[in-house]
């Protein structure tokens, strides 16, 4: 792999690389790197990269999946909640009548906001991006079957 960029993310440290077995951008946790050899060619990124459109660290370090926005609706406490810290730097609240509150952003973490999502439960919705509100409602029911 030749190194792209490093990126801390909840107190752990990963790497952003070009993978030469998988031909493509990948990243890996350092703490679960077990070998490495150096090299002795040396690697030029590529003057168009930027980190940025693989990863998201303000929100999650999946790589490979396509900026969306989104909108996720929190009830009851935990509207409150997250209405109390900023968990993206663009998010935008918005207040709704019944209490609940809906917060919009973009990010090219569509994987980490259904972990993110999950751990609210029942008082968290994914209203858009469709294609991302039909993955959880799949994921919900295979998790569902699960626990009958």
């Amino acid at each position: 792999m030749d190194p792209l960029h490093l990126v801390g993310y909840h107190g752990e440290w990963y790497l952003l690389c070009w993978a030469h077995h998988h031909a493509e951008i990948r990243i890996y946790a350092l703490t679960r790197i077990q070998r490495a050899t150096l090299r002795s060619e040396h690697f030029r990124p590529p003057e168009d990269f930027r980190a940025g459109d693989y990863i998201d660290p303000s929100f999650g370090v999946f790589v490979n999946e396509s900026a969306v926005d989104v909108a996720i609706r929190f009830r009851d406490h935990a509207a409150s909640r997250i209405a109390e810290r900023t968990w993206h730097p663009q998010q935008v609240i918005e207040h709704q009548d019944d209490g609940s509150i809906v917060v919009r952003f973009r990010t090219n973490q569509q994987s980490h906001l259904l972990f993110w999502v999950a751990q609210w439960g029942p008082h968290a919705e994914i209203l858009e991006p469709t294609e991302l509100r039909e993955r959880a409602r799949a994921w919900f029911e295979e998790t569902a079957r699960r626990y009958r």
